[in-house]
């Protein structure tokens, strides 16, 4: 039981002196009506008006004073508000947003994982609501899923619930925001005969379980939704050491070293001693040991691969593993596939500029490519025709000349725009001035060219999604733009062109500056895939992996890290893309039948924000800082009504007796 205070110090202390006033006004001086009487009489009366005015006597044989007194007494109970805490809940529409990101498979509470803790108390919550609440429940990682929309049937949420299974993704709110106010005021939130029908926008109660590991949110407006936040995890710091980043370095090297990288995070705020171990095709291969990790701090590791890399002639599994447990696994064993050289093969087709011969002819290229030089000629020839459309070729650069259809390769046009009307050239312009250029992508990594000096160029308007790589003050000129399951790079300016007597004229000082060479090397592995040792490291659990295989190949069998076997098949841009990476892991990808066209691949988290086990005490939503409590705050039951009730049947008793009385 629990009471609100609802007057100040001057209203209590009128409302305090009534009773007492109301006493009072049974006390005063009795008037009496002077009679002749006997004198025995007259003793008898004046001993009973001695009785009367007692104060017992008095109450005990006042009935409209007890009354009045219990009235005052029904109405000091109602104005303190007597109550006590319920158990049902405050509203009576909820959304339930239920974290089971990667995080969440952590072991540091009591009921199992941070999402069996999740799931119980949504449960419990759900049970405590009244017969006409509603509730719909959505789970989020990365991306957002609607398990169950608006319904009345608790039986069915707990049973939806349940259903909710953990995933090895990253977390990102955003997307199960955006879902919960698409459905909060919904004129219909599912075809199912069951689910409540929304026909005007009404306010919901938002209810988000998750540890906390997401992103502020400040451009989200939650309109009606009012959010409360439940941190879910334990309230000891979490122990927990993982790995966040991994890379295999290629051979291009002078040394033409192999070695593999990976940074080790500790989270707990205490030092910690870790040891690694390396293993290839599930045989030790390697091994750290007694790695000090300080609290909160990032490491590097690294081991040597040159032997093992030197001698491979075909794609081995890589795994990387914390041998000591923690109260998070999923970030303690890294994968990795180590593929053997494969040459890429290019086809340049131009007037035979050396420049880019030269280019195309260094050491760094000639490890990574088999490079064939051709004239414009080529282009007329059946063996072009069918190189073109088979997809022989992974790279065919086009140097001042335009085929009469795009070939199935990537593909670099130097001076001329691809056939058809994707692209298109401006008219050229003189003198040409550089304005910027994207140094942030591969193509253009480790490359200066402040000092790039072009006579003539021809400002073009690339397609929708191409990415400007290089521009001047009269518009781009070099974009990147995806095809299929191809990307074509058209750089407008021509290197050098070739005139009526048969010489070169040279259009940009770029061939004589060491950026050129640095381009072309960052062009071949990047468009090709080049000839080096690799690892499928940037593919993230629930990440779209595009397989490239010759035109010839209809369909691939992938097989996932739990042995299930899934069949694929082009897609409508002629493409192979693998959108189930539920799980970190090796998948085996090869064309039936044929084993040169094995493309194993491996699926990593490598999230730092999943790996940082911190409960967030908060969370930012729309510039609303939204403090995390762990309980739900039940509704108050409150008596004073009651109390009124009683207040008014007390009065009407009174009425009652008093004019009882006058009528007698």
């Amino acid at each position: 039981m629990s009471w609100l205070n609802m007057l100040g110090p001057l209203e209590w202390a009128i409302l305090g002196s009534l009773p007492g006033l109301l006493v009072a006004l049974y006390f005063l001086k009795l008037r009496r009506q002077p009679l002749v009487v006997p004198s025995t009489y007259l003793w008898t009366k004046t001993l009973e008006d001695l009785h009367v005015n007692s104060l017992w006597q008095r109450l005990r044989q006042s009935l409209l004073l007890l009354l009045q007194l219990l009235l005052l007494l029904f109405v000091i109970l109602a104005v303190l508000r007597p109550g006590c805490q319920g158990t049902d809940l405050v509203g009576d529409r909820f959304i339930f947003l239920l974290d089971h990101s990667a995080s969440m498979s952590a072991t540091d509470v009591e009921a199992g994982t941070r999402l069996d803790e999740a799931k119980r108390k949504i449960s419990q919550t759900i049970e405590r609501m009244k017969p006409g609440d509603s509730a719909m429940l959505i789970a989020f990682s990365n991306r957002a899923q609607v398990i169950q929309s608006y319904t009345r049937n608790k039986s069915l949420l707990k049973k939806k619930l349940e259903s909710v299974e953990q995933t090895e993704r990253g977390t990102d709110l955003t997307e199960a925001l955006t879902a919960a106010s698409g459905l909060a005021n919904p004129g219909r939130t599912s075809t199912e005969e069951t689910d409540i029908q929304v026909a005007d926008s009404l306010p919901a109660k938002l209810l988000i379980y998750s540890d906390g590991g997401v992103n502020e949110i400040p451009d989200f407006s939650l309109g009606n939704l009012t959010p409360e936040y439940f941190p879910i995890g334990g309230l000891e710091p979490p122990r927990n050491a993982g790995f966040t980043a991994f890379a295999l370095s290629d051979e291009s090297g002078a040394d033409r070293r192999m070695e593999l990288f990976a940074q080790l995070r500790n989270s707990l705020d205490t030092g910690r001693t870790v040891n690694v171990s390396l293993f290839v095709e599930g045989k030790l291969f390697d091994a750290q040991a007694e790695i000090q990790l300080d609290p909160g701090q990032a490491k590097g590791v690294s081991f040597d691969l040159t032997a093992l890399a030197g001698s491979i002639d075909q794609p081995q599994q890589l795994k990387l593993q914390i041998e000591e447990p923690d109260d998070y696994l999923q970030d303690n064993v890294v994968y990795g596939i180590l593929n053997p050289p494969r040459p890429a093969k290019l086809l340049v087709i131009g007037p035979g500029n050396d420049y880019l011969k030269v280019a195309l002819q260094t050491e760094a290229i000639v490890r990574q490519a088999e490079v064939r030089f051709e004239s414009r000629n080529f282009l007329e020839t059946p063996e072009y025709e069918t190189d073109a459309a088979l997809g022989t070729f992974d790279l065919i650069v086009y140097d001042d000349c335009t085929p009469a259809k795009l070939p199935q390769c990537s593909t670099v046009f130097v001076g001329r725009a691809p056939p058809g009307d994707s692209w298109k050239f401006g008219p050229r312009q003189f003198p040409t001035v550089i304005a910027n250029f994207d140094q942030s992508h591969p193509l253009m990594n480790s490359l200066q060219l402040l000092k790039l000096s072009i006579v003539e160029s021809a400002p073009l308007e690339p397609p929708a999604g191409a990415t400007v790589l290089l521009e001047s003050t009269d518009g781009p000129l070099m974009a990147l733009a995806p095809r299929e399951s191809y990307q074509d790079l058209v750089i407008s300016f021509p290197l050098a062109e070739l005139q009526e007597n048969g010489e070169f004229s040279i259009n940009t000082n770029w061939p004589s500056q060491l950026s050129f060479p640095l381009f072309v090397q960052n062009l071949v592995s990047y468009l090709s895939g080049g000839a080096r040792y690799f690892t499928t490291e940037v593919s993230s659990p629930g990440s779209i992996v595009r397989l490239r295989v010759p035109p010839t190949v209809e369909q691939i069998r992938i097989t996932n890290p739990a042995n299930q076997m899934e069949t694929l098949r082009r897609g409508s841009d002629q493409s192979f893309s693998f959108s189930g990476t539920e799980r970190a892991g090796w998948y085996d990808a090869r064309a039936e039948g044929k084993k040169e066209l094995e493309l194993p691949f491996a699926v990593n988290l490598l999230d730092p924000r999943e790996s940082d086990l911190t409960v967030r005490d908060k969370l930012e939503i729309g510039h609303e800082e939204i403090a995390g409590q762990r309980s739900i705050e039940p509704a108050r039951t409150e008596f004073w009504r009651w109390l009124v009730i009683l207040a008014l049947a007390v009065l009407l008793m009174e009425w009652l007796v008093y004019n009882r009385r006058l009528a007698m």
